[in-house]
């Protein structure tokens, strides 16, 4: 049997994390509530790359991802209705 590391523990906990914030982006009617959930989905994706030891992609996912996408998309839900009819 193949132990269980903290290394496969930290992972499964980050996916799963990252798999709640991605339904919820889709569940919830609050537009800037999603692009916020997406932004935190993209950090605990981040948080993937990093420990896969690419953290040269990981910081590319919270410069891009979490930087500049969710400032966009927060001007996007500032100029159109906030919530979801």
């Amino acid at each position: 049997m193949i132990p269980f590391t903290t290394f496969d523990a930290l992972l499964l906990l980050f996916l799963i994390l990252m798999l709640v914030f991605t339904i919820l982006v889709f569940v919830v009617k609050d537009l800037l509530l999603a692009v916020i959930f997406s932004g935190v989905e993209g950090t605990f994706l981040a948080f993937i790359y990093f420990l896969l030891q690419a953290p040269d992609i990981s910081l590319a996912q919270v410069a891009v991802d979490v930087g500049i996408e969710t400032l966009v998309f927060i001007a996007a839900v500032f100029w159109t209705r906030r919530y979801e009819e």
